[in-house]
């Protein structure tokens, strides 16, 4: 294929899906490319294509698949996966990269966590560093605990101690994403931040704020557990 295409990440997350239709349903000449995890290529068509059809039916879908090509993808791998004349093809053709894959596990072990989380997000930044396009990310605020009512972004900058064995790895992620935003301003790619609200609890109502250029999302209610968004 040969037309332009915003490429989307976590497509097959319940943000991303959300995002997939409300794409399709207000930018009726837009084609998306998404790139979806599979252990061979009928997986990851078929994870794709289910994204399509958990909402639509009849000509609404043949019309949504005629708009929407599926490509296997690996984001901790060099080049994503992609053998060099699909990427630089894809490349050659992405108008804006929307990046909404990740992992929101409270449990992997952080080398695992910044695999898809921090080294997933450079491999994207490069993608879009290579098509000369936009890139959008969409990133995750918590709001975690056993207390209810609203509870303010604004409380968590009064936060606890953290402990000491986690302090060092707080640290390191922590420098990672500042890196991955040096370099996004060094391209000049002028990142937009997308941040979307999870609040875990007994009736907690999460209260966003936004900071320089990021824009907050809510994409679950309260008590919604997280998931995968890949």
């Amino acid at each position: 294929m040969s037309d332009p295409v915003i490429v989307v990440t976590g497509a097959t997350g319940f943000l991303g899906r959300e995002l997939v239709h409300h794409l399709l349903a207000t930018e009726p000449t837009t084609r998306l490319a998404l790139l979806v995890r599979g252990r061979d290529e009928a997986q990851a068509k078929a994870r794709g294509a289910e994204v399509l059809r958990d909402r639509l039916s009849g000509e609404a879908l043949a019309a949504a698949e005629r708009r929407v090509e599926i490509v296997r993808a690996d984001l901790e791998r060099d080049n994503l996966g992609l053998d060099p004349a699909t990427y630089a093809g894809l490349a050659g053709r992405a108008t804006g990269v929307i990046h909404g894959a990740a992992s929101v596990s409270f449990s992997l072990p952080l080398e695992q966590a910044r695999a898809i989380n921090v080294d997933g997000t450079s491999r994207m930044l490069d993608l879009a560093n290579a098509a000369e396009c936009s890139f959008d990310y969409i990133g995750t605020a918590y709001v975690a605990g056993d207390r209810s009512g609203t509870a303010l972004e604004t409380e968590l900058e009064r936060r606890p101690a953290v402990p000491q064995h986690l302090r060092a790895d707080q640290a390191r992620v922590g420098e990672a994403g500042a890196r991955a935003r040096r370099r996004a301003a060094r391209d000049d790619l002028s990142p937009e931040h997308h941040r979307r609200r999870l609040a875990h609890g007994p009736d907690v109502r999460a209260s966003r704020c936004s900071t320089g250029r990021s824009r907050s999302s809510p994409a679950a209610s309260a008590g919604r557990p997280a998931g995968p968004m890949r």
